[in-house]
C-alpha cells in the first residue's frame, strides 16, 4: 500500500485539499451563512492545518521522504480532504434546505419557550400567520439597547408585502377583515396599533406595507420587542421559517 503513494498522487490530493480549503474559506469569508452552527474557531483551525499540510508538499522537492512517511503524508491530507469537503456540504445544506437553532427569548410564548429546540427551513416560504427567523439590520430596523445588529430573533408574521392592518380593541384588523389569532395564549392582550405609528403613509391614502417589507410580532404580546419597537423587516432579513419543535426524544411537533 504504501509503495503505491507516488509524487503525482501526492500533488493531486494536495490540490483537491487546497480547493477544498479555499471553497471554505470564502464561506466563511464572506459569511453566507448568516449565523453560527458550527463553531467559526473550529472551522478556522480546518483551514489553517489543511493549509499548513497542502504548503508541505513543497518539502517534498528538497527533502527525500520515506515511502511510510509519504504514505502518512497522503493519508493525512485525504483525511482533511474528506473533513473540508464534509465542512463546505453541510454549509450548503444550512444555507438552502434546513438547519437546527434553539430559541433564546420568550417573545414566543406559549409557541415556544426559552430553551425550545426547532428545525428551520432555510427557503421556506414566508406568509402571513407563519413564525420566521429574522435577523435584525440596522440598515432597516431602528437600533437601541435591547436589540443591536446582526441578532436574531423569532417572531411570528402578522402582515405582509400590500397588507393594510391595525389592532383595536384587541382585535387584529387586516385588509379590511378580522382575523382570529388563534395562536396566541387566553388572556393575550394586544394594545391598539397602527402602521402610521412607524411608517410615514401618503396623506390621505390608506397605508400599506411596501414592496418586500413584512410586520412581525410575538405571541407573547406584552413581552416582545417586535416591528412595533424596531420597524418592518425586509425579506433579506428572514433567514428561515421556523417548522418544527422538539416535544421530547425523537418527537417533533409542527410550529403553528
Amino acid at each position: 500500500m504504501e509503495n503505491n503513494i507516488n509524487g503525482k498522487k501526492i500533488i493531486r490530493k494536495v490540490i483537491a485539499l487546497s480547493l477544498a480549503a479555499i471553497i471554505l474559506s470564502l464561506i466563511l469569508l464572506f459569511r453566507l451563512l448568516d449565523f453560527e452552527i458550527i463553531n467559526q474557531y473550529f472551522l478556522i483551525a480546518v483551514i489553517a492545518v489543511s493549509f499548513l499540510v497542502s504548503g508541505y508538499a513543497v518539502l517534498f522537492k528538497y527533502i527525500k521522504h520515506s515511502d511510510k512517511q509519504k504514505y502518512i503524508y497522503y493519508q493525512t491530507a485525504d483525511f482533511l480532504f474528506i473533513l473540508n469537503t464534509a465542512l463546505i456540504f453541510l454549509q450548503i445544506f444550512f444555507i438552502f434546505v434546513l438547519f437546527p437553532a434553539t430559541v433564546e427569548q420568550d417573545s414566543m410564548r406559549p409557541t415556544l419557550n426559552d430553551g425550545d429546540e426547532v428545525i428551520v427551513i432555510s427557503l421556506g416560504k414566508v406568509e402571513r400567520g407563519k413564525v420566521v427567523i429574522v435577523k435584525v439590520d440596522e440598515k432597516y430596523n431602528e437600533i437601541n439597547g435591547t436589540v443591536k445588529d446582526g441578532d436574531l430573533l423569532v417572531k411570528r408574521v402578522i402582515a405582509g408585502p400590500g397588507d393594510a392592518f391595525f389592532f383595536q380593541n384587541n382585535t387584529l384588523f387586516l385588509n379590511g377583515m378580522i382575523v382570529e389569532e388563534d395562536y396566541l395564549p387566553a388572556g393575550a392582550i394586544t394594545r391598539d396599533f397602527r402602521l402610521d405609528e412607524i411608517l410615514e403613509c401618503p396623506p390621505g391614502n390608506e397605508c400599506r406595507i411596501p414592496e418586500d417589507f413584512y410586520f412581525v410580532m410575538g405571541d407573547n404580546r406584552q413581552n416582545s420587542y417586535d416591528s412595533r419597537n424596531f420597524g418592518l423587516v425586509h425579506k433579506s432579513q428572514i433567514v428561515g421559517v421556523v417548522k418544527y419543535r422538539r416535544m421530547g426524544f425523537l418527537d417533533w411537533g409542527k410550529v403553528k
